[in-house]
Formats: C-alpha cells, structure tokens, sequence
C-alpha cells in the first residue's frame, strides 16, 4: 500500500515553474490544499515580498520564510506547496521539509533560467536592478550555491518539459 505524504513540496530556483506545475497539478490532487508559499507569507506577514526584501532585508525575509515552512508543516492538511526559490537553502528547511513530506525538485537550467526571468525582473526583488549580463552571472552563481540544497530532494524532475509532461512525471512518481 503506497504512502500518501501529508505534504508535496515543489522546490527549484525561481521561475522554475513551481507555482504553475502546483496549481496544474492540484486539478489531480484536488483533496491537498495548494499553497504558494510567498502568496501564503505576504497574507501572514500582510505585506509583499518585495517590501519585505527593501524594508527588512533578505536576512529578515529568510527568517520569515523559515517561520511560515515550520508553521505550514506543523499543520495537519494535506498540502501541495510550492516553495520560494530560497526556502529550501536557510537553516534546515530540506530537513524539516524531507521530514515532513515529499520533495520535488523542478530542475531547469541556467540558459533557461535567465530567459525566463529577463521579463519577470521587476517582479523579483534580488534581480531588479540587474543589467541583462548581471542577471546571467546572478543565476549561473545562485544556481551553484543552492545546487546542493535542491538536489536532497525526493524525486528531481526536468523542468524544461511542457507543464502536462511534468504533471504526468510526478503523477507516475504514485505519491498519493
């Protein structure tokens, strides 16, 4: 008999397509709560992230951010969470998010990375000031330095796939 994990957590660098691999994939998990963990700290905190990271700082934010994975594990729902490209790197959120559920890591590479950010830039606070040339040495170094945290994931899937090849992997991975 298969385990159905209490929490799903998508994790990857951003815009490794988190948010919208976890909302199509809520219309086949429909009994887990969807969770986007920024909407989920902008309500708690009832600011946005991007005023968190200008008047706090990133220090600030992390702890914030490890503050509401304690609070979202510690919850009895079943949960589909798709996690800030950060989350898994502070403290000891792989532990408590491996401890708690299913990790999957959404993989997509630098190249692709930086394409895809180029037009969401003012939306993301760590790159909104990046000329094109700093927003490429930005990813490849990020990507390095959080590599190892997502790679203690469960289950590591290709994200450059179309979104519906990328459901159906976690699909086929019978979490639940």
């Amino acid at each position: 008999m298969t385990r159905i994990p209490k929490k799903i957590f998508l994790i990857g660098f951003m815009a490794s397509g988190k948010t919208a691999v976890a909302k199509a994939l809520h219309e086949y998990l429909p009994n887990y709560k969807l969770v986007d963990a920024d909407d989920y700290i902008e309500r708690r905190f009832k600011t946005t992230v991007p005023k968190l990271f200008t008047t706090r700082g990133e220090a600030y934010f992390r702890t914030k951010e490890n503050q509401a994975l304690k609070i979202l594990t510690a919850s009895t729902r079943i949960m589909l969470i798709a996690t800030g490209g950060g989350m898994p790197c502070t403290s000891n959120a792989m532990d408590i998010m491996n401890g708690n559920g299913i990790t999957i890591y959404l993989k997509t590479d630098a190249i692709t990375l930086t394409q895809r950010l180029v037009n969401e830039q003012h939306k993301r606070p760590l790159i909104q000031e990046l000329s094109a040339q700093e927003l490429k040495q930005f990813v490849v170094h990020k990507l390095s330095e959080r590599t190892p945290y997502y790679e203690q994931a469960n289950h590591t899937i290709d994200a450059s796939l179309p979104i519906t090849e990328i459901v159906q992997q976690i699909i086929d991975l019978n979490l639940a």
